[in-house]
């Protein structure tokens, strides 16, 4: 979850994972590039790559966050 105005630590994982916006609007920034995101959106996000979420809604920004088991 992510408040109005806020976004999560710009990081990175090894693995890969996937994300399915429940609630709200945003965008993610995978590796400099900005990509709107709301309700219902999947976005995919490959392993060691940096991102980051940010909040540019009203209510808060809920996803989840899916990780392959290997």
């Amino acid at each position: 979850e992510v408040s109005p105005g806020c976004r999560t630590p710009d990081h990175s994982h090894p693995f890969e994972h996937e994300n399915f916006v429940v609630e709200g609007t945003g965008e993610v920034v995978i590796e400099g590039g900005r990509h709107p995101v709301a309700q219902g959106d999947v976005v995919f996000v490959p392993p060691g790559v940096q991102h980051t979420y940010r909040n540019t809604g009203e209510v808060t920004l809920r996803f989840l966050c899916g990780i392959p088991r290997v």
